[in-house]
């Protein structure tokens, strides 16, 4: 009976991210709301909406001279995490110097992915320690005191972290892709002084890099894993777990599109809408040794030639996992390695309230407060390299891979020759 139950789980699992997937293909296309806004019923959204959250990309200029306009006015523009003097990223480092200098001996290369997209599970809202709220730095989905968007099905108990997603794909130098607008409940008109933080749960950070700054198709696009399902299957083989870099290859009947565009984040844009059922992927962890990928020996499906049957394949064998220290991780806050991965991840952004402005039907005011988060990807990969070509290239360049000794070591070892990625730089206001 048990492992009857294990079959259908996994079933509903294999349902779950069907339906998922079209959601994050209808929402990369930008050309339907209301196609959107079904689908986000469909995977749990309940009650309708009456706002909105907008992610904008931005660089790391426009978030300091946003910061700088922002730091006095009333609108609670804030940094994630909060820091008072400088940009922060998401994991806690200073996002305009990143790099470790010339000491070890290499010389610091970056790179800014060209696109990134945000798969955003769950939204809600925190109110003020004095009004009842969670002390800030102990906020959990638990202590929360509103939803404004969860993603989810009751049919489907496969995990209750970031089983669904909605993707939120921007992309910089077109303003019809470098922001996106979410649909979420409104906060209560009755009270809506009380909130003062919004708190975040994403599945991944997904980024897209540009063939001209990294030739290696099997890097095309990089996620940075947050909040992974427990889906429940066991064993001893490797799987994905918050912390963890993966990369994302495209079976070999999709598209050949996807390999040097972001189609995946904007497919409407690239393909007819018959093309965009026409593919598949999967995705592969990454050897911090080698820069390869890592494979679990005796799966079909997951075993040595996984890397290889794609339309974006590795170029060098793959690795046998053994290990949890094999794996290629991404610089993420301290709190990232020690929390339960089946407790949801937070990310927590201040927030000011607006003010009811937009007539309802009828003729009352309604609260349509929006929600609004600034994004700067820039510089977010870092690698020590003295081959001087500036070109990421870890499986055929020798020089462009990490001689850490784990992907723990790699993070905080600045004597190695470092390959990290980091997390976006995000700042937080009300609208």
């Amino acid at each position: 009976m048990k492992q009857n139950k294990t079959k259908g789980n996994a079933l509903k699992a294999i349902s779950l991210l069907t339906l998922t997937f079209f959601l994050l293909i209808d929402c990369g296309s930008k050309k339907n709301d209301e196609t959107v806004n079904n689908l986000l019923l469909a995977l749990g959204m309940s009650g309708g909406f009456g706002s909105t959250a907008e992610f904008r990309l931005t660089n790391t200029t426009g978030l300091n001279n946003a910061r700088i306009a922002h730091a006095r006015s009333k609108q609670g523009y804030r940094m994630l995490p909060h820091a008072a003097t400088q940009l922060t990223d998401l994991g806690g480092d200073d996002s305009e110097n990143y790099g470790d200098g010339a000491g070890d001996g290499f010389t610091d290369n970056f790179l800014t992915p060209a696109a990134v997209s945000m798969e955003v599970c769950q939204l809600v809202a925190y109110k003020s320690v004095a009004n009842g709220g969670p002390a800030r730095g102990a906020e959990t989905l638990e202590n929360a005191n509103f939803s404004l968007m969860k993603l989810t099905s009751p049919s489907m108990e496969v995990s209750q972290v970031c089983s669904a997603f909605a993707s939120i794909p921007l992309e910089g130098g077109d303003t019809t892709k470098n922001n996106y607008q979410l649909p979420i409940m409104a906060l209560p008109e009755d009270g809506m002084e009380q909130y003062d933080r919004i708190g975040i749960v994403m599945r991944s950070f997904s980024y897209y890099f540009d063939p001209a700054d990294l030739t290696e198709n099997a890097y095309r696009y990089v996620d940075l894993m947050l909040n992974v399902p427990q889906l429940p299957f066991t064993g001893p083989n490797m799987v994905s777990k918050r912390g963890d870099v993966a990369v994302k290859l495209f079976g070999i009947d999709s598209n050949p599109i996807y390999a040097t565009t972001p189609a995946m984040f904007f497919p409407g844009l690239y393909l007819s809408p018959e093309e965009m059922s026409l593919f598949s992927f999967s995705e592969l962890l990454i050897d911090i040794a080698t820069g390869g990928f890592l494979y679990n020996s005796g799966n079909m499906y997951s075993g040595a030639n996984s890397g290889f049957n794609a339309i974006n394949p590795f170029e060098i064998p793959g690795t046998a996992f053994t290990s949890e220290t094999q794996k290629l991780k991404f610089k993420g806050p301290a709190t990232l390695s020690t929390q339960d991965e089946k407790v949801p991840y937070v990310l927590v952004v201040d927030f000011t309230p607006g003010t009811p402005e937009t007539p309802g039907e009828n003729g009352e005011s309604e609260t349509k407060t929006k929600l609004a988060f600034d994004v700067s990807v820039d510089n977010v990969l870092f690698w020590d390299s003295n081959d001087g070509n500036g070109v990421y290239s870890p499986q055929t360049n020798v020089a462009d891979r990490s001689n850490a000794t784990s992907g723990v070591d790699n993070l905080t070892n600045s004597a190695r020759k470092n390959v990290i990625f980091h997390l976006p730089t995000v700042l937080g206001s009300s609208q």
